[in-house]
């Protein structure tokens, strides 16, 4: 029951994000969506078949790993904050280090 109103939901959903999209022959657009849908839909399957899936965290902290290296160590040790940043913006620094450190 569940994989028929998955399937539904997407159905409806794709129906009209894509109609204008061919319509206006975004096709860029168009492919860009259908990817992203198409992960989406894949990780969707799989969370209510229960398949054993990648936690997307862990990725995502590969992906941004080398970019707040260079903020907090380059960039800001150059002006001697990176070591006091968190008592200048903690909600910026608490939440970028969650982002890198957090494996739900």
């Amino acid at each position: 029951m569940k994989v028929i109103a998955l399937t539904l939901f997407f159905i409806i959903v794709m129906y009209f994000q894509m109609k204008n999209l061919i319509k206006n022959k975004d096709w860029k657009e168009l492919f860009v969506y259908s990817l992203l849908m198409g992960v989406g839909i894949l990780y969707s399957y799989g969370i209510v078949l229960g398949w054993e899936l990648p936690n997307p965290t862990i990725f995502l902290n590969k992906l941004y790993k080398p970019f707040y290296d260079y903020i907090f160590e380059s960039l800001l040790a150059k002006k001697g904050l990176s070591k006091n940043f968190h008592l200048y913006f903690p909600s910026v620094s608490f939440f970028i280090q969650g982002l890198l450190t957090s494996h739900i």
